[in-house]
C-alpha cells in the first residue's frame, strides 16, 4: 500500500577528488544503493560499486572506505558533504525514485484506531502536498550548494563520452534477469 511517492530526482556523484567527466570515474570507490543497475553502471565508468546505506557513508568517507557517493542533491546538502568535496557531476543516467510503502497485511492487523491514523494520515499527507515534488527542493538544494557552501555542479551529460557511458550502462543493466517479488 503506497504511503507516499515523489517524482523522480536528480542523481549527482561526489567525491573526495573531483568528478569532472566520466574518464575520471576509473578506478573510484564509490556508494551505491546496491541495486544490479548501480552495480552495472559503476562497472560501465570503470568504478567499483560499493552498496552501502547512509549512516555508514560519511564515516566511509572520512577512513578511505569509499572515494565518494551517488546521491540525490538534498543528501549532499543535508549531509554538509560540501566537506568531502565541492565538486558534484550529474550526468543524467538515472533518477531517483522514492517510494513509501506498507505491507497490507501488516495494517489489517492493527486495532482499527491505529489503521485508520495510518490510512487517514497518508492520504492527508498527499492531499496536503506534503509529498511535492523532489525535483524542486532538488533545485533548491542545488542553489544553496552552489550558492551558500561554495560548491560546483559539471554537467557531463552533453558529447560522445556521457551517451557512451549511458548506452554502455543500459545495455549491461539490461542482461540479467528482471525480479520481481510479490
Amino acid at each position: 500500500m503506497s504511503i507516499s511517492r515523489s517524482p523522480p530526482s536528480r542523481i549527482y556523484f561526489g567525491a573526495k577528488k573531483p568528478l569532472k567527466s566520466i574518464e575520471d570515474f576509473k578506478g573510484m570507490k564509490l556508494r551505491v544503493n546496491a541495486t544490479p543497475a548501480e552495480r552495472a553502471r559503476m562497472g560501465a565508468l570503470g568504478a567499483t560499486a560499493v552498496p552501502m546505506g547512509l549512516p555508514e557513508m560519511i564515516t566511509s568517507l572520512q577512513n578511505g572506505v569509499i572515494d565518494g557517493t551517488m546521491s540525490g542533491m538534498s543528501i549532499y546538502t543535508n549531509f554538509n558533504l560540501q566537506n568531502v568535496g565541492k565538486t558534484l557531476l550529474e550526468t543524467h543516467d538515472t533518477l531517483l525514485i522514492s517510494f513509501g510503502g506498507l505491507s497490507k497485511a501488516w495494517l489489517d492487523k492493527l486495532p482499527p484506531d491505529l489503521e485508520q491514523d495510518h490510512r487517514g494520515g497518508s492520504a492527508q499527507a498527499c492531499s496536503h502536498g506534503l509529498a511535492r515534488p523532489r525535483l524542486t527542493r532538488s533545485r533548491r538544494c542545488a542553489k544553496v550548494w552552489t550558492e551558500q557552501r561554495g560548491g560546483e555542479i559539471v554537467d557531463a551529460a552533453s558529447g560522445r563520452a556521457g551517451r557512451a557511458a549511458r548506452s554502455a550502462c543500459g545495455r549491461s543493466a539490461s542482461k540479467s534477469p528482471r525480479t520481481i517479488r510479490r
